[in-house]
């Protein structure tokens, strides 16, 4: 069974096409409730002398595909303007595109797994999280009294300067 070929309206992305078609009567069975409500029963027949497809659009925002129309082969020339499209196209790669495509995914892959592993450490009240953290702020407060003990420094050579200055 030959696969369908995709539209994808280019204006705004919907997958559907409409056929407009001129000279056809379409008829289909309906149900009528007490109050004047229509069920409409199962597909509409179309039937009609002279019946021609008029345009083919997208069903959603009306945009018209570009064929020649009138000619009478419009069937023929939607299947080759869906074909000339890339969604429609199959996808070829080397053989080096597809292993650069594989080692990128399995990087993307290995990254997952660190964010969820260091998520569950999050998630977790674990002593080793607990020591990681209390570890990581007493470097924090030492460095920021190394810090402090600098400007301290600094400020008291800059004070000699200015008395040796003066």
């Amino acid at each position: 069974m030959p696969s369908k070929l995709k539209f994808i309206c280019p204006q705004c992305g919907c997958t559907e096409i409409e056929a407009v078609q001129q000279n056809a009567q379409v008829s289909q069975k309906v149900e009528l409730d007490r109050d004047g409500s229509i069920e409409w029963i199962g597909f509409p027949a179309i039937s009609g002398d002279d019946i021609f497809t008029e345009r083919f659009q997208c069903a959603a925002c009306g945009k018209v595909l570009p064929l020649h129309y009138g000619d009478g082969d419009e069937m023929d020339q939607l299947c080759e303007y869906l074909e000339s499209q890339d969604y429609n196209r199959p996808i070829t790669r080397s053989k080096q595109e597809l292993s650069a495509i594989a080692k990128a995914v399995d990087a993307l892959v290995d990254q997952a797994k660190e964010l969820a592993q260091m998520e569950n450490l999050f998630n977790e009240d674990s002593d080793e999280l607990k020591k990681c953290l209390h570890t990581f702020y007493e470097r924090r407060d030492e460095l920021y009294a190394v810090i402090g003990g600098c400007d301290e420094l600094l400020e008291s050579v800059n004070e000699a300067e200015e008395t040796s200055n003066e």
